[in-house]
């Protein structure tokens, strides 16, 4: 492919160019600032990186007793992988439990020599193996999202953040509290609460992560209207806005392929960046009228020219069927589109699927994550 894109399957940087040209991130998981630290250019969505499924059903939220869990007390949650839990960040969740009377540590269900081990340190701390309650797979992703909703504050883990299970968390109206960290994978709990609404559950330090999830332990009004929040984010926030993630995905394509024709590999900041007349929407792009004669002569030159002046160059013909040499695109691109318009005048030879550009998502990035 001629652009590669890092999106998704890896929260870091593959560590060379020839690997990815771009990594697609937020503002929040990779800042400008950060791009050092990346061999991709960085490219930027407006409100998050992580998409999100609206549609998802909760399942009957079961009763305690039939989830595991004690009658009464403090629900603490974290379903992450248990090699993301760090000492550091155990020894603060044992401290809660000290703290915070009657309450539970609620985990995924590990393997056995991990439970072992995840017994014997809360024992080293002087907690009682009562208080950690494994809780098994579901036969369902229904299944457990009907049970999340019996949490009352999922904790984070540090450096590497909860990802998918976060999403989870938040979906089921369960606050997240976080670190934000240094790195990629370190700052995907503090993007996903500032998508939801919520940005306040991401502090910098564990001390301020320990003060924060035993703040909300202790002040049932506190917690109540953090839920509350996340009740309303289930329809109105970014991080569950499907269809506004899709639109802002395929803009940001459209970018990623114009810097490409352009000969540019530079950081893709927050839409209206480089765009003459602000941010284009999904689909729509400058004229040649405002790209100016310098851009059409990069898209003369590409040599791996793909679409019928594309991006920047000829718009109103996004799905236009591309010329197969420079001198037609240039040609092209100097008739503002015309001599593309004469050659293939159908609306079916400007949708062809092996030349095409589409502007509905049909881009020429390729995503290597899932």
């Amino acid at each position: 492919a001629p652009v590669k894109v890092n999106w998704l399957g890896y929260a870091g940087s593959m560590g060379h160019r020839a690997f990815a040209d771009y990594l697609i991130g937020d503002a929040v998981t990779t800042p400008e600032s950060s791009a050092p630290w990346f061999s991709e250019a960085l490219a930027l969505m407006p409100r998050t990186y992580m998409p999100t499924d609206n549609r998802r059903v909760r399942g009957p939220r079961p009763s305690r007793v039939e989830a595991g869990l004690p009658d009464a007390g403090v629900v603490f949650c974290c379903f992450n992988q248990p090699y993301k839990i760090t000492p550091d960040v155990f020894a603060v969740w044992c401290q809660l439990l000290h703290e915070v009377p009657d309450s539970v540590l609620w985990l995924a269900s590990p393997h056995r020599d991990a439970r072992a081990n995840l017994l014997r340190e809360a024992a080293s701390r002087g907690i009682d193996a009562t208080r950690l309650v494994f809780a098994p797979f579901t036969p369902t992703i229904q299944e457990h999202l009907g049970r999340l909703q019996l949490a009352d504050i999922a904790l984070d883990t540090a450096p590497y953040n909860s990802h998918s299970t976060g999403v989870d968390a938040l979906w089921c109206g369960v606050p997240l509290v976080c670190v934000r960290g240094q790195r990629f994978a370190g700052r995907v709990g503090a993007s996903l609460v500032t998508a939801a609404g919520v940005p306040e559950l991401a502090v910098d330090t564990l001390d301020d992560y320990h003060r924060l999830a035993l703040a909300l332990a202790t002040d049932a009004a506190a917690l109540q209207g953090v839920k509350a929040r996340l009740e309303e984010a289930r329809s109105r926030s970014a991080l569950f806005d499907t269809a506004g993630f899709t639109r802002d995905l395929e803009t940001l394509y459209l970018r990623i392929w114009q810097s490409h024709c352009e000969g540019r590999h530079a950081i893709l900041g927050p839409p209206g960046a480089g765009f003459p007349n602000g941010s284009p929407g999904a689909g729509e792009l400058p004229s040649p009228r405002t790209a100016g004669p310098g851009v059409l002569a990069q898209y003369a030159d590409c040599s791996r020219f793909a679409v019928c002046c594309s991006a920047a160059a000829c718009a109103g013909l996004v799905s236009c069927r591309a010329p197969r040499n420079s001198r037609a695109a240039a040609s092209c691109c100097r008739s503002g589109g015309s001599a593309c318009r004469t050659a293939h005048p159908s609306r079916e030879s400007m949708n062809s699927a092996d030349h095409s550009f589409a502007g509905s998502g049909g881009s020429k990035a390729k995503a290597s994550g899932s």
